[in-house]
């Protein structure tokens, strides 16, 4: 684990602390049992499930009655943070330690804060309702936990159409279609690479929406979640500010073993959908956050912030598309265009056996026939998949300006589960 002496064996002879795992719902009614069905088979007992169903339109709420056989209930809450009126809290007879919470739609940072409202343990778990935890996964998050200078934490996040289930087992996948590989070895590169450098250096930005873990008491103090399309980037810049403020030494970690697994998007429309809901919610923390740089956040945050989100992942999307545009204006000169295909495609090979070798070191092992199937794809994910992705972020990025900013339903399939 991150940063801990202790032999595996005594990490798991911690006492269990309680949890609540917070699961916002919207119209979710394809992914919402598997989501659950994880949730009966985790290896741990102190716990407890709040499902927040908001607003659904399709059957979500009907499911939910149906599975776990739902009764109206009384529950205590906090009284600190604002959320949307709340129709019924309901609790499950053939499983009482999950709980529904029925209320109008108000967002997923509204569900969240209405989850932390009604959570009766201090550690927090919020997972989107496509994620399904690994069944060991509280067990790596109440390790962490057991230290106090840790306030907020993520696991890591695996592409459910990217394994297969044999023997018992959940082992990595390759044999899949090119945009779910991309999508792949960008969530490789995000966690184990970049989370784990982040974690180092104290520079984390973004605790993954789809498993996170937080202290209610903290999340308390700061107000809860802010409502913005991109709670998970706003709630993990709002916690930095916190951390740089406290006269404690607070931290914030990225915790490879526990896992959960998220279906990705399967078709073009539908990653096209969620990059530009990503790249508005990070144009939204600039605007909202960036007086606060080199003041609120300290200087390794707030670097990171600036150099490698905003000026690497935003403008240099804008600034190569202009050069793209100007050479396909003046000429394209094929020396010059093959040399900078053999650069980017070395550098994405290097990035990519890179993460392949820190996530086998957790685990994360592909089968050898896989591998080779990788190396073969980068030249896919060099020339289509990369500049696809710039064209989003500037997408994206310009129609913040215009678009609303609300929690729209995802494109779900529902035929991938890990149980």
């Amino acid at each position: 684990m991150w940063n801990d002496k202790k032999s595996k064996e005594e990490r798991m002879e911690n006492k269990e602390q309680g949890i609540s795992i917070l699961i916002p719902a919207y119209n979710e009614e394809l992914v919402i049992k598997n989501c659950i069905d994880a949730v009966f088979n985790l290896e741990y007992s102190n716990y407890e499930t709040i499902i927040i169903n908001d607003g659904s339109s399709d059957n979500t709420l009907q499911i939910l009655r149906t599975y776990l056989d739902l009764e109206v209930t009384e529950r205590t809450k906090s009284n600190q943070l604002s959320h949307k009126i709340i129709h019924n809290v309901l609790q499950s007879k053939k499983y009482p330690n999950i709980y529904v919470i029925d209320k109008e739609n108000g967002g997923k940072a509204d569900s969240l804060n209405a989850g932390i409202e009604y959570a009766h343990n201090e550690i927090l778990i919020s997972i989107d309702a496509d994620s399904m935890l690994k069944k060991d996964s509280l067990n790596h998050i109440n390790n962490e936990f057991q230290d106090e200078s840790v306030i907020a934490a993520g696991g890591t996040v695996h592409i459910a159409q990217g394994i297969k289930k044999s023997k018992g087992k959940i082992l990595p996948n390759f044999g899949i279609k090119p945009l779910i590989r991309c999508q792949v070895l960008q969530y490789l590169d995000s966690f184990f690479i970049r989370k784990i450098t982040q974690t180092k250096f104290g520079s984390m930005i973004v605790i993954a929406g789809a498993f996170g873990a937080f202290r209610k008491s903290i999340l308390l103090e700061i107000d809860g979640y802010r409502s913005t399309v991109g709670e998970d980037m706003d709630i993990t810049l709002k916690l930095q500010k916190y951390i740089n403020k406290s006269t404690k030494k607070l931290r914030l970690l990225y915790i490879p073993e526990a896992i959960c697994y998220t279906e990705c998007p399967a078709n073009l429309k539908g990653l096209y959908k969620q990059r530009l809901r990503w790249q508005r919610a990070f144009i939204d923390c600039v605007v909202e956050y960036w007086d606060l740089l080199f003041k609120g956040f300290n200087k390794i945050v707030s670097y990171y912030f600036l150099l490698d989100s905003f000026i690497i992942g935003t403008l240099t999307a804008f600034s190569t598309i202009f050069i793209a545009l100007d050479m396909a204006i003046q000429g394209i000169n094929t020396y010059m265009l093959v040399i900078l295909f053999m650069i980017t495609t070395l550098i994405a090979i290097s990035q990519d056996i890179l993460c392949l070798t820190v996530s086998a070191h957790y685990g994360f092992v592909y089968s050898k026939v896989d591998y080779v199937k990788i190396i073969l794809f980068l030249p896919f994910e060099v020339l289509i998949y990369r500049p696809l992705g710039m064209v989003f972020t500037i997408i994206g990025t310009i129609s913040y300006f215009f678009n609303d900013h609300h929690w729209g339903s995802a494109d779900r399939i529902g035929e991938f589960s890990i149980s």
